[in-house]
């Protein structure tokens, strides 16, 4: 298995960019651009970040399975949660 990019590599730059894209889109054309990925329903997760505190949102793909909502995470696995 290959490693993740860093952080602080072009890779994730472009990423966090689209992704504010992606956000900016969908709020001002309520959902209608950016509310769909790949066919795959948006939501916007509103949240605090863990060490700064700073209030976030994330666009993040989910699966409506009529009683679950089921989410993504925006990175897969390179996410790391407490462990």
């Amino acid at each position: 298995m290959s490693k993740p990019p860093s952080t602080d590599s072009p890779f994730w730059k472009v990423v966090h960019a689209a992704t504010r894209l992606n956000v900016a889109l969908f709020r001002a054309s309520g959902g209608r651009v950016g509310g769909r990925i790949g066919g795959a329903p948006v939501l916007l997760l509103h949240h605090l970040g863990r060490r700064s505190g700073k209030a976030r949102t994330t666009p993040l793909l989910y699966l409506d399975d009529e009683r679950r909502r089921p989410a993504g995470s925006p990175r897969g696995r390179t996410c790391r949660g407490r462990e």
